[in-house]
């Protein structure tokens, strides 16, 4: 089905038969299966026509749920300007930074806006890094060469040998390689080139190289290139020698062999605290002083071994030393710049024969947490890893798996890892089996890592590195515990920042090829959440243990201001509408089906979930611990849902609740001309909407609005009359509604997307006319002001609808002309 509608579909435009394609097309709008290839296509056609009406809505529409890089490409050339077509192009490459399509149109876009330069410098180095190919190297050269200038380069080691490339103009004369090892010097002539040819037609060379070294003791190589007069020094130098497979660790007579099932637990070893660091001053330091703290709780006596990357911050250098000789921490300085993965091979092989804890330098830890940790990766013969619980820590994030929230402050870390290691302590369920461990804070026991080695150094530097270890171990029968009877703080990205997700995606490659299942059993994890009961434990306890003030202090006590003088709380109809809410009260609560959640952002982040009816009680009693007395429905659907899931619970509709009917208009006599499309002229003559004009509305209601037959025959008048007036409208509709295939009426999530960079880039570059309420529901009107605070745009009232709300500056529309009285109009599309 999906070849034959795409061979239709570019056939149609092939021939330039776009009227065709456009029926097709909005036809499939309302097919469940194709409704998103056809926006796509729609896309595509709006490109190709250059209707960018059209392809602005198509697009805009796919993009409040796509993860396809390809849609915000699109997008980009929809845009207008040039500040839209660069974060179009930012989303692209967020999604897919590892793709070649992407990286390109960003550097284009990058290039055509000169604010963007150092960025685009950053960019670039981030790739450079990476290229070992021609076929890599060719796209990038001209910008490579425009950064850093026509002769300019990159060396790295793989397999033992000196690998390299650098850039010339076009010329017969050849560089020369200059190698330096200690006190010794060396001069190669490069002779392996290789034309590359740029979008403009100018010619570059490319040349290459790979070396045999001999004698280098391990130093580290200084590579630079020269060529008539001019030197550059290559991306990558120094280059130290490094090994392409882990590191063993330990004596000879370990070896990497599987654990027996149900063997003795072994006697645990002494303990080494690993932090490897390059960057963040005021994070690394926090996190040393954290652990030092920490000693005077702790049965378990721990090395700290610090490990210095040849960090460029000098006042960090000189901290750590400071440090190292007040607290008699052991301090290594790497000679150069080596990488996370080298780095933490050096300190696992000091370590050797030592469990091991790697701590990230942008965490925090409280209390006797390395005895807890220690008592978790003993319970079982063969734990290789233990990972605590954190506020950004893939599956064992606190919020829920794969949510990370906010940075904790140590006071707000000890109250939440009090609570775990109280709440817990003796649980049976305080240790459960996971999927693969996290680097932040990841305990390896001493006969693991004697039996697999260190970190792979032929993975890409930073992130998925103990992903992979940890794949590696479970092949060989080990498996990983998260431990719920601990917290640690991880605030994340200080040392790579914007690299992380390219990165990832790099190393997800590579582990996806050595362990084809990994990501359906992480998959499965997540989904499973074993960490749920201990989690929310912890979660609860510190609940019930904080003043009311201090979880909404907005209210002085009360979750919602409320007429009755009760405690109430609000319920949405998604996450993004509760953690708005949230944000303003203390606390509110998301109705998705009959999953409830309970969120709250004061003091700092939290989160607890009830699969409804079952935990129906669980929730009351939790409620009830907040002081809320009644729970505030944002709409009338959900108001009954929740009288049958929780009828225990007092429930009230939250005020405006206007129904935002429309009344159909009649026409006084029948006319066989067309009637012209309908403007909605407001009473101030300067934000009238001309329907004619074209543009795009967004359209804000509840479902049932979007039922109303006046609504219907309006929008099916633009279809016929092929108004550029496209309607977005963020709530959803059902699959067979009449204007489903209309080409005027798109869906549009960006109310319920958390991503700030994809709605700021939705809200701020799309070429957008207004918006226009269909009701006055508390999601309608919560929808409107979170709206209009982003950005400022004209805002209308459907006739029928008065806003209670004074504080939005509505304006009712008038004039609301009957449909066409043509032989097709019958309310809808024909």
């Amino acid at each position: 089905m999906f070849s034959h509608f795409h061979q239709h579909i570019e056939a149609c435009l092939q021939q330039n038969d776009v009227p065709t394609a456009k029926t097709a097309l909005f036809g499939a709008l309302g097919h469940t299966q194709l409704h998103q290839e056809a926006r796509l296509w729609l896309g595509i056609a709006g490109l190709r026509t250059q209707d960018t009406w059209l392809a602005s809505a198509a697009l805009a529409s796919l993009a409040t749920t796509s993860q396809d890089p390809n849609t915000f490409s699109l997008l980009a050339q929809a845009l207008p300007t040039k500040a839209g077509k660069l974060a179009a192009s930012e989303e692209a490459y967020y999604l897919a930074p590892h793709e070649k399509a992407p990286l390109l149109r960003l550097i284009s876009q990058r290039q055509a806006n000169p604010a963007s330069a150092a960025n685009l410098e950053k960019l670039l180095h981030h790739h450079v890094t990476g290229i070992r190919d021609p076929k890599s190297l060719a796209p990038l050269a001209p910008a490579i060469a425009n950064v850093w200038g026509s002769l300019c380069g990159s060396v790295w080691w793989q397999e033992g040998k000196l690998c390299g490339w650098c850039l010339t103009e076009a010329t017969q004369q050849a560089p020369e390689l200059l190698l330096a090892v200690g006190n010794s010097q060396h001069t190669v002539s490069l002779k392996r080139y290789q034309p590359l040819k740029s979008a403009t037609g100018s010619t570059m060379y490319a040349w290459w190289f790979s070396l045999s070294l001999e004698n280098t003791g391990g130093a580290p190589v200084h590579a630079s290139v020269t060529l008539a007069g001019a030197q550059a020094t290559l991306i990558g130098s120094p280059a130290r020698p490094t090994g392409s497979v882990p590191p063993r660790l330990g004596t000879s007579s370990n070896k990497p062999t599987p654990l027996t099932p149900g063997k003795q637990v072994p006697t645990a070893a002494p303990v080494t605290v690993l932090v490897p660091v390059y960057e963040g001053y005021e994070e690394t330091l926090a996190c040393l002083h954290s652990v030092v703290a920490s000693c005077a709780h702790h049965q378990t006596p721990f090395e700290l071994l610090i490990v210095n990357d040849a960090s460029p911050n000098k006042a960090l250098v000189e901290a750590l030393d400071s440090f190292a000789n007040t607290h008699h921490a052991t301090l290594l300085h790497q000679p150069t710049n080596q990488g996370f993965i080298n780095t933490v091979n050096r300190g696992l092989a000091h370590s050797a024969g030592h469990d091991v804890i790697l701590l990230n330098a942008d965490t925090l830890v409280h209390g006797d947490w390395v005895d807890r940790l220690q008592a978790s990766a003993y319970q079982h013969a063969n734990v290789a890893s233990v990972t605590p619980l954190t506020n950004n820590g893939e599956l064992m994030s606190l919020i829920g798996p794969c949510s990370p929230a906010d940075a904790l402050t140590l006071n707000q870390l000890a109250a939440l890892d009090n609570a775990a290691a109280t709440s817990n302590q003796h649980s049976d369920d305080a240790c459960v089996a996971i999927n693969t461990g996290c680097g932040f804070c990841l305990y390896l026991r001493h006969d693991a890592l004697a039996a697999l080695g260190g970190l792979d150094p032929a993975l890409t530097r930073g992130y998925g590195e103990e992903s992979d270890w940890c794949y590696r171990a479970e092949a060989n029968d080990w498996q990983h515990r998260g431990a719920l009877n601990v917290v640690v703080a991880h605030q994340g990205g200080i040392s790579f920042g914007s690299e992380k997700r390219l990165r990832v995606k790099q190393n997800l490659v590579i582990i996806e090829q050595r362990y084809p299942h990994s990501s359906q059993a992480f998959d499965a994890c997540q989904q499973q959440d074993p960490m749920r009961e201990g989690r929310e434990r912890a979660v609860r306890h510190w609940l019930y243990h904080q003043p009311l003030a201090s979880l909404r202090p907005s209210t002085h006590g009360s979750a919602q201001p409320s007429t009755t003088g009760s405690a109430t709380i609000s319920v949405w109809p998604s996450q993004a509408h509760a953690l708005r809410a949230a944000q303003q009260h203390g606390c509110a609560m998301a109705l998705v089906g009959q999953t409830l959640t309970l969120r709250g952002e004061c003091p700092h982040p939290w989160q607890l979930r009830y699969w409804l009816p079952a935990e129906q009680q669980r929730c009351q009693q939790d409620l009830n611990a907040l002081g809320i007395t009644t729970i505030t429905a944002a709409t009338e659907a959900m108001r009954h849902t929740l009288s049958a899931l929780l009828p225990a619970m007092p429930n009230a509709l939250a005020t405006g609740t206007g129904t935002g009917a429309f009344e159909p208009a009649v026409s006084e006599s029948a006319s066989s001309e067309p009637a012209p499309i309908i403007q909605f002229v407001a009473d101030d003559a300067d934000t009238a909407l001309d329907a004619s004009s074209g543009g795009l509305l967004i359209v804000l209601g509840e479902p049932k609005s979007l039922e109303q037959p006046a609504f219907i025959a309006w929008v099916s008048q633009l279809a016929r009359q092929q108004s550029s007036l496209y309607l977005l409208h963020g709530s959803p509709k059902r699959a067979n509604h009449p204007l489903a295939s209309s080409g005027q009426l798109y869906p549009f999530m960006l109310p319920r997307l958390q991503r700030r960079e994809r709605i700021e880039l939705l809200i701020h570059h799309l070429p957008l006319s207004g918006l226009l309420l269909l009701d006055t529901t508390a999601t309608t009107l919560a929808d409107a002001h979170w709206l209009h605070g982003m950005r400022p745009l004209p805002i209308w009232s459907a006739p029928g609808v008065s806003s209670t709300d004074d504080a939005l500056p509505v304006t009712e529309l008038r004039d609301y002309p009957a449909p066409s009285e043509h032989p097709n109009a019958q309310g809808v599309l024909a």
